[in-house]
């Protein structure tokens, strides 16, 4: 007589113990503004008192009879150095929240893929545990049978040794979990 019977577990990720994922999005966007308003601010800094390059040079000159005089005189490559300079800060500026967006993609990107994974893991020790809670209860009839000498000393390490890999997967499990 032969009996067959299908056993089926659902079993759910415990997901109390992840933060909401539009939570962590959340934080994520706001350090990621934080770092950027810190970079465009320390190059603003350096900048601030870009307006004195456009004052003309003042001073005293001397006419063809020795009398000084007041004299303003613009500088044409002077200009010119501060024309370029501010394109300069203005493609830096750019570069700046280009690199930032940048990075804030392969993060989200990144965290998406951990979030994943760490739910998958979840779901997998709900999942190891149910069969866990199987595993014992056959060692347990197992380890009776031992007792009342109706299974071989090979048979019952036997199986000792597949209740104690069962249990060993769980660690393993257990610590990638916590690695993550």
């Amino acid at each position: 007589m032969c009996l067959l019977f299908t056993v089926t577990i659902h079993a759910t990720a415990d997901t109390t113990r992840l933060p909401a994922r539009k939570q962590l999005l959340t934080e994520m966007k706001e350090y990621y503004d934080q770092e950027l308003a810190a970079d465009l601010s320390e190059w603003e800094q350096s900048n601030k008192a870009s307006w004195m390059q456009w004052m003309p040079t003042m001073g005293i000159s001397y006419t063809a009879n020795g009398q000084p005089r007041p004299s303003i005189a613009f500088s044409l490559t002077k200009i010119y150095a501060n024309i370029q300079q501010n394109q300069v800060a203005q493609n830096k500026q750019k570069s700046i929240v280009k690199r930032n967006k940048l990075t804030r993609q392969q993060a989200h990107q990144q965290l998406n893929h951990l979030y994943i994974k760490l739910q998958l893991l979840y779901e997998q020790e709900v999942f190891q545990i149910s069969l866990y809670r199987i595993d014992s209860l056959k060692f347990s009839i197992y380890e009776q049978q031992f007792k009342n000498m109706q299974i071989t000393p090979l048979q019952f390490l036997n199986e000792k040794k597949k209740y104690l890999q069962a249990i060993e997967q769980g660690r393993l499990l257990r610590r990638e979990i916590e690695l993550l």
